[in-house]
């Protein structure tokens, strides 16, 4: 609640210092995507030391990998500081991050081992995979400085952005090396103990490059540079650690819309 306050707080003090350098605002609509580096979370106890079946009867040691990305979608205002130099924004963005955990190089004839201890005895489930969608609504807070071509039409600059945003869905799926053994995929769920953050926030930079045409219309793309989310559990199934990507907008000053809505 304090660092959304605090966004607040900064999103107020930069329109109005917009409004005294008397320029306007720009609205952008921005898609984007990265990948994540990390490890297997530590709740699923995977059993590492035997050997995985595919396509060759033996193959070699298998140790199940990891692997996470998402992707989103946005709109915010922007506000331009610094006669130019400096902009400031803020809006809504959906994103959908997907993670993977089991063995990538062997296709679909592969599984890895999962080691949970029953009544009597270990068990051991072969699982091709474990799959995890979770689709995030965020308020980014964002800061970018020019830092060549102030003058000019094409403009490289540096971003450096906060996110702050709450789950709206979440869904973790197994899938058996066997179908038969579908019906025991809650019960490694429950013994899972799945319960991601509510909330969630990262702190990430960006280096990116800007055409600006002659009414107005900015282009740009982003570099995402390794970056880390703040909170924790926002995920079951890959633990990240940093991640990186790209970003693409298309911003539209405001005397756009007001000059046609005149007519």
């Amino acid at each position: 609640m304090k660092q959304l306050l605090l966004c607040l707080l900064f999103l107020w003090m930069a329109s109005a210092l917009s409004a005294q350098d008397n320029v306007p605002l720009r609205i952008a609509v921005e898609a984007g995507g990265a990948d994540w580096s990390g490890e297997p979370d530590t709740r699923w106890n995977i059993r590492q030391d035997v050997n995985s079946y595919g396509a060759n009867l033996y193959a070699d040691p298998v140790h199940a990998g990891s692997e996470g990305s998402f992707q989103y979608i946005g709109i915010k205002p922007e506000f331009t500081l610094w006669k130019g130099r400096v902009y400031v924004g803020t809006g809504l963005r959906f994103s959908t991050a997907y993670e993977f955990l089991g063995n990538i190089s062997e296709g679909e004839q592969s599984y890895f081992f999962l080691r949970r201890q029953g009544h009597e005895a270990v068990e051991f489930y072969r699982i091709r995979s474990i799959e995890e969608t979770v689709n995030h609504l965020s308020v980014p807070l964002e800061i970018s400085l020019v830092v060549l071509g102030y003058r000019s039409n094409w403009q490289l600059y540096v971003k450096a952005g906060s996110e702050i945003g709450m789950k709206v869905y979440g869904k973790t799926h197994i899938r058996f090396r066997n179908p038969e053994m579908n019906p025991y995929a809650q019960e490694l769920l429950d013994d899972a103990d799945i319960r991601l953050n509510r909330f969630y926030s990262t702190l990430y930079g960006t280096i990116g490059l800007r055409l600006t045409q002659r009414n107005g219309i900015r282009y740009s793309a982003e570099v995402i540079i390794p970056s880390r989310y703040l909170t924790k559990d926002n995920f079951s199934v890959v633990t990240p650690q940093e991640f990186s990507g790209a970003q693409f907008s298309i911003s539209f000053p405001m005397q756009l819309f007001i000059g046609k809505s005149s007519f």
